[in-house]
């Protein structure tokens, strides 16, 4: 049953909040309850809203994260399906005519994403929806060229695909403007960027250092001063002014010295001793993102990421992250944290997995690999065999049109069950050197692409020292290690014959050495007076 009651309510003020209460005949748990709104003016009498089945409607959503939909199934209709561009993901029932679809969002077009809902008579209901980013800019720089004004220019960063929906706000130190005009002395300037998904505002990289006289009387010298800052990765000098310098491009988290010392501007004789040194430590910030590969073992896939290093980290990593969903079939995802110590995960079958590391300040950007499906024959594909000379092995190959992010090689121990080594190399590079120690290993080549990393290359043989390659033979089996140790066995022997002849022929050719007389060299000649 469908009932409908038309209402008309009085006028207010113009301007003025307007209210209306309404009991339902029904309790309000019994049934669902529907409200429109129209206005009359005059004899003109504006049109009730469309029905919508689904929602939401025009809703902003952030690409990478799940979002659950909701179709309203119209009475005397029954359901058929319900799909985000073509993605069925998961489907839950929740009554008789309400249904949800929850999805992994993608990124797509400006102009947004469809979301359908089907009845089994081919009634079709939607709502559109956008799918965009928080805002990515970056390397903030600023300039006077008269000492009046200041300029600030910035690179933008990736599509939002939202610019339309939600313009990227731009703050520069609380302002809405690119050039300021500012009295004199120093300033520090902090760019921020803001969309409706966020806003993206670094940590400042600069400290301000000043010192002072001990001698009253200096203090009217006209003195150049020189500053050396130190941490774990050396030093480095920096010519600065009298009383006071600024430190930009400073590492988070990270352990500075800084040592200063001065001469007179005029007359100069020699630098004055070098003050103590002042040690500071600098904010900390959230990881940067984690390098991510994958390993083929059997059935399974485990993936990998090395771990951050001091100067990538920021802080004390906490723990990662580990986000997945099927590329085919389902669209759940899949969440599980990890702890600090563990830096892999084992699943089953092709998924989308994205990777994140945390620490006190918050998470690292996503790190996203595509696991493709294993098919017969995938890993033999193109295999060929190698002998690495001097214990490394110099790659090539062809571009591949389809190495839209570059290339990735990675190298592992085929007899044993190490860990996979990997790198990334961008488009332009499609050579380099390798370089693991004294094992078969199995090498293998990939076009780094917008899903997928694509298989180009797959080479199994051994690393040898250069002065025993022409013993060595290249291998892309195990049955072939028994050529290599034939081969090493009469190596053995014929050096083995060799050593004999040549003990014999020394026996032969030279005398025996007569044992040394003791005496001798303790005795030594005395001259006389």
């Amino acid at each position: 049953m469908k009932a409908r009651r038309y209402l008309w309510v009085a006028p207010g003020h113009v301007g003025s909040t307007h209210s209306w209460r309404w009991t339902s005949p029904l309790p309000m748990d019994c049934a669902a309850h529907t409200f429109r709104l129209r206005a009359q003016i005059q004899n003109q009498t504006s049109l009730l809203d469309q029905d919508r089945n689904v929602f939401p409607q025009d809703a902003l959503l952030e690409a990478g994260r799940s979002a659950t939909f909701c179709c309203i199934v119209p009475h005397g209709q029954q359901f058929g399906q319900m799909y985000l561009d073509g993605n069925t993901g998961n489907t839950t029932k929740i009554s008789e005519h309400r249904y949800a679809l929850t999805v992994r969002l993608k990124p797509v077009m400006e102009s947004g994403a469809d979301v359908h809902c089907e009845t089994k008579s081919g009634e079709v209901h939607g709502a559109s929806v956008f799918i965009g980013y928080p805002p990515g800019d970056e390397d903030l720089r600023c300039e006077t060229r008269d000492l009046e004004s200041v300029e600030c220019r910035w690179n933008k960063g990736r599509n939002t695909m939202v610019e339309v929906q939600s313009q990227t706000r731009y703050e520069l130190d609380g302002r809405c403007s690119k050039e300021v005009n500012i009295g004199g002395g120093e300033r520090n300037w902090t760019l921020t960027a803001q969309n409706v998904f966020g806003k993206l505002k670094p940590p400042a990289r600069s400290v301000r250092l000043s010192w002072s006289w001990t001698v009253q009387r200096y203090h009217n010298l006209s003195l150049n001063c020189q500053m050396i800052v130190s941490d774990a990765d050396g030093s480095i000098k920096h010519g600065v002014g009298l009383k006071a310098a600024v430190l930009t491009d400073l590492r988070p988290n990270w352990k500075y010295e800084v040592k200063v010392r001065c001469r007179t501007a005029q007359h100069f004789w020699t630098w004055s001793d070098w003050s103590s040194r002042v040690s500071f430590l600098t904010e900390g910030d959230v990881p940067d993102a984690l390098d991510v590969w994958m390993q083929r073992k059997g059935s399974q896939t485990v993936i990998v990421w090395k771990k951050l290093l001091a100067n990538q980290s920021h802080g004390d990593v906490t723990g990662y992250q580990v986000a997945w969903t099927r590329t085919t079939g389902s669209d759940q995802l899949h969440k599980e944290e990890v702890n600090a110590s563990v830096h892999e995960y084992t699943l089953d079958g092709d998924s989308v997995v994205t990777v994140t590391a945390k620490n006190q300040h918050g998470s690292s950007p996503p790190s996203t690999i595509t696991v493709p499906p294993t098919s017969p024959g995938t890993m033999d594909m193109n295999l060929s065999c190698f002998t690495g000379s001097d214990g490394g092995l110099d790659l090539s190959w062809s571009h591949h049109p389809e190495a839209s992010c570059g290339y990735m090689v990675d190298w592992f121990p085929a007899l044993e069950g190490d860990r996979v080594d990997w790198l990334k190399l961008p488009p332009s590079q499609n050579r380099v050197r390798i370089k693991p120690t004294g094992r078969r290993y199995s090498v293998s080549i990939y076009a780094c692409t917008g899903g997928a990393p694509l298989l180009l290359e797959r080479k199994d043989g051994f690393f040898t020292e250069k002065r025993e390659q022409q013993f060595l033979k290249c291998f892309s089996s195990a049955d072939d290690l028994s050529n290599i140790f034939i081969s090493m066995g009469a190596v053995f022997i014929l050096l083995f014959l060799i050593t004999v002849l040549c003990y014999r022929h020394w026996e032969k050719f030279y005398p025996d050495i007569p044992k040394p007389n003791m005496a001798d060299w303790f005795t030594s000649p005395v001259s006389s007076e």
